[in-house]
Protein backbone atom coordinates (compact mmCIF):
# COMPACT_ATOMS: atom_id res chain seq x y z
CA UNK A 1 0.00 0.00 0.00
CA UNK A 2 1.31 3.44 -0.89
CA UNK A 3 2.05 5.78 2.00
CA UNK A 4 -0.09 8.86 2.52
CA UNK A 5 0.71 12.55 2.66
CA UNK A 6 4.32 13.60 3.05
CA UNK A 7 5.65 10.05 2.66
CA UNK A 8 3.73 9.68 -0.61
CA UNK A 9 5.25 12.90 -1.96
CA UNK A 10 8.72 11.66 -0.98
CA UNK A 11 8.03 8.36 -2.77
CA UNK A 12 6.95 10.20 -5.90
CA UNK A 13 10.11 12.32 -5.76
CA UNK A 14 12.35 9.25 -5.33
CA UNK A 15 10.53 7.46 -8.13
CA UNK A 16 11.03 10.47 -10.41
CA UNK A 17 14.73 10.72 -9.51
CA UNK A 18 15.28 7.01 -10.14
CA UNK A 19 13.39 7.26 -13.43
CA UNK A 20 15.45 10.26 -14.45
CA UNK A 21 18.67 8.42 -13.64
CA UNK A 22 17.55 5.39 -15.66
CA UNK A 23 16.54 7.52 -18.65
CA UNK A 24 19.77 9.52 -18.52
CA UNK A 25 21.89 6.36 -18.38
CA UNK A 26 19.93 4.89 -21.31
CA UNK A 27 20.49 8.06 -23.33
CA UNK A 28 24.24 8.18 -22.63
CA UNK A 29 24.69 4.48 -23.37
CA UNK A 30 22.67 4.91 -26.56
CA UNK A 31 25.08 7.61 -27.74
CA UNK A 32 28.15 5.53 -26.86
CA UNK A 33 26.76 2.35 -28.42
CA UNK A 34 25.63 4.19 -31.56
CA UNK A 35 29.25 4.97 -32.33
CA UNK A 36 30.18 1.30 -32.07
CA UNK A 37 27.18 -0.07 -33.97
CA UNK A 38 26.50 2.56 -36.63
CA UNK A 39 26.66 0.04 -39.50
CA UNK A 40 24.27 -2.47 -37.92
CA UNK A 41 21.12 -3.39 -39.85
CA UNK A 42 19.07 -3.21 -36.66
CA UNK A 43 18.91 -0.62 -33.84
CA UNK A 44 21.60 -2.41 -31.83
CA UNK A 45 21.99 0.22 -29.08
CA UNK A 46 18.41 -0.20 -27.86
CA UNK A 47 18.66 -3.99 -28.19
CA UNK A 48 21.77 -3.96 -25.99
CA UNK A 49 20.29 -1.51 -23.47
CA UNK A 50 17.01 -3.43 -23.16
CA UNK A 51 18.82 -6.74 -22.71
CA UNK A 52 21.21 -5.26 -20.14
CA UNK A 53 18.35 -3.56 -18.32
CA UNK A 54 16.38 -6.79 -18.21
CA UNK A 55 19.43 -8.52 -16.76
CA UNK A 56 19.72 -5.77 -14.13
CA UNK A 57 16.04 -6.02 -13.23
CA UNK A 58 16.32 -9.80 -12.95
CA UNK A 59 19.37 -9.45 -10.71
CA UNK A 60 17.57 -6.88 -8.56
CA UNK A 61 14.46 -9.08 -8.25
CA UNK A 62 16.56 -12.15 -7.45
CA UNK A 63 18.50 -10.33 -4.74
CA UNK A 64 15.45 -8.57 -3.33
CA UNK A 65 13.44 -11.80 -3.15
CA UNK A 66 16.13 -13.16 -0.84
CA UNK A 67 15.03 -10.47 1.65
CA UNK A 68 11.25 -10.40 1.12
CA UNK A 69 8.99 -13.37 0.33
CA UNK A 70 6.99 -11.63 -2.43
CA UNK A 71 7.56 -8.36 -4.28
CA UNK A 72 4.35 -6.36 -4.06
CA UNK A 73 3.65 -3.86 -6.87
CA UNK A 74 3.43 -1.02 -4.33
CA UNK A 75 6.62 -2.02 -2.48
CA UNK A 76 8.68 1.20 -2.18
CA UNK A 77 12.00 -0.48 -3.01
CA UNK A 78 10.51 -2.15 -6.08
CA UNK A 79 8.82 1.10 -7.15
CA UNK A 80 12.07 3.04 -6.98
CA UNK A 81 14.40 0.42 -8.49
CA UNK A 82 12.10 -1.68 -10.68
CA UNK A 83 9.55 0.83 -11.93
CA UNK A 84 11.64 3.99 -11.63
CA UNK A 85 15.20 3.13 -12.62
CA UNK A 86 14.83 -0.02 -14.72
CA UNK A 87 11.46 1.05 -16.12
CA UNK A 88 13.04 4.21 -17.51
CA UNK A 89 16.32 2.54 -18.47
CA UNK A 90 14.59 -0.04 -20.64
CA UNK A 91 11.91 1.11 -23.02
CA UNK A 92 9.29 -0.80 -24.94
CA UNK A 93 8.02 2.35 -26.63
CA UNK A 94 11.37 3.11 -28.28
CA UNK A 95 11.60 -0.53 -29.36
CA UNK A 96 8.14 -0.13 -30.94
CA UNK A 97 9.10 3.07 -32.78
CA UNK A 98 12.34 1.57 -34.07
CA UNK A 99 10.53 -1.57 -35.27
CA UNK A 100 7.91 0.60 -36.97
CA UNK A 101 10.65 2.60 -38.72
CA UNK A 102 12.19 -0.60 -40.06
CA UNK A 103 8.77 -1.71 -41.32
CA UNK A 104 8.14 1.68 -42.98
CA UNK A 105 11.46 1.27 -44.79
CA UNK A 106 10.31 -2.20 -45.89
CA UNK A 107 13.27 -3.70 -44.03
CA UNK A 108 11.26 -6.82 -43.25
CA UNK A 109 14.04 -9.14 -42.13
CA UNK A 110 15.83 -6.58 -39.95
CA UNK A 111 12.46 -5.75 -38.33
CA UNK A 112 11.82 -9.44 -37.69
CA UNK A 113 15.33 -10.01 -36.33
CA UNK A 114 15.18 -6.91 -34.15
CA UNK A 115 11.79 -7.86 -32.70
CA UNK A 116 12.80 -11.45 -32.09
CA UNK A 117 16.18 -10.63 -30.58
CA UNK A 118 14.72 -7.91 -28.35
CA UNK A 119 12.01 -10.12 -26.88
CA UNK A 120 14.25 -13.17 -26.46
CA UNK A 121 17.13 -11.02 -25.19
CA UNK A 122 14.93 -9.30 -22.61
CA UNK A 123 13.46 -12.53 -21.26
CA UNK A 124 16.78 -14.38 -21.23
CA UNK A 125 18.52 -11.33 -19.76
CA UNK A 126 16.01 -11.22 -16.91
CA UNK A 127 16.31 -14.97 -16.27
CA UNK A 128 20.11 -14.81 -16.31
CA UNK A 129 20.07 -11.84 -13.92
CA UNK A 130 17.66 -13.63 -11.61
CA UNK A 131 19.81 -16.78 -11.68
CA UNK A 132 22.95 -14.70 -11.05
CA UNK A 133 21.47 -13.53 -7.75
CA UNK A 134 21.78 -17.08 -6.41
CA UNK A 135 25.59 -16.96 -6.61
Amino acid sequence: MLPAGREKRMMILLLALAGGAGALLRYVLGIVLSGWTKDAAIPAPMLIVNTAGSYGLGLFCGLYLQMVPVIQPEDPVYLIAGVGFFGAFTTFSTFSVETFQLLRQKSWMPALWYSTLTIIGAVLGFLLGYASAAF
